[in-house]
């Protein structure tokens, strides 16, 4: 399902997002857009709107010039005005318990050295 958010309060959506297992938030030419799931729309709904956004049912996304190019910014610089750009972002749940195996678990590339790490 795609909703379109309205910010109409300076409220934090840090709740929101955590409460969901998987949205990809885009933005293009200035307003907002949330694409989540069917069965979790309504909870994602209700939590944003405590968060001060307005979620409304949308058809689609505005679509994109054909001279469109992909391009990934390698800063956080704001584009210059009259920009036309279309940023996306995915955000997953991960389990905290799965995640901090697998930051602690031993490497066994820092054991090898060089000529052994060839042969993996």
């Amino acid at each position: 399902m795609l909703l379109r958010l309205v910010a109409l309060s300076g409220g934090r959506v840090d709740a929101a997002l955590a409460a969901v297992d998987h949205v990809v938030l885009t933005r293009r030419d200035g307003a907002a857009y949330a694409e989540i799931d069917e069965t979790a729309a309504a909870a994602f709904v209700r939590s944003l709107a405590y968060a001060g956004v307005r979620a409304e049912p949308c058809p689609a996304l505005p679509s994109l010039t054909p001279a469109a190019l992909a391009a990934r910014g390698v800063d956080l610089e704001p584009l210059p005005a009259g920009t036309h750009a279309l940023d996306t972002l995915r955000l997953d749940r991960v389990a905290l318990g799965l995640v901090t195996r697998e930051l602690l678990r031993p490497r066994l590339f820092g054991l090898l050295g060089p000529a052994e790490r060839a042969l993996l």
